[in-house]
């Protein structure tokens, strides 16, 4: 047990070079999961996908407690294309922390509260504590 999330235990398992994988777990079951992966080319940078919450325990501060777990000691970097609830996670992330487009260029650009500006134009986000 590496964390805590309102009561969900997390589990870290390692997944070989580069990969980790997070598990959520109270009272002996699964609530939820997540792919924790190095972002290539970019330095104290994650990117986390196949992040899966039970359909139950969903709005409930799982999905987002797992980013900010990850933000302790990384930034994170989105993927192209995200699920609605990807993108709410991210829209919360931009109001609790610094989020900022990823240019191709590979760049940061201003910081953005509004998450909704860069959807539909392929720019990847990256949050950070700082």
């Amino acid at each position: 047990v590496v964390g805590n999330i309102n009561g969900y235990d997390i589990h870290e398992k390692d997944g070989g070079t580069d990969r980790t994988f997070l598990f959520l777990f109270k009272d002996g079951e699964c609530a939820g999961r997540a792919t924790v992966d190095v972002a290539r080319g970019m330095e104290n940078t994650v990117k986390m996908a196949h992040i899966v919450i039970h359909p139950d325990l969903r709005r409930k501060g799982l999905g987002i407690g797992l980013y900010e777990y990850v933000l302790q000691s990384n930034d994170i970097v989105s993927d192209y294309d995200q699920t609605r609830f990807g993108r709410a996670i991210w829209q919360e992330l931009a109001r609790r922390y610094v989020v900022r487009p990823l240019e191709i260029d590979g760049s940061l650009s201003a910081p953005i509260k509004n998450t909704d500006q860069v959807y539909g134009t392929h720019t990847r986000m990256v949050a950070s504590r700082a």
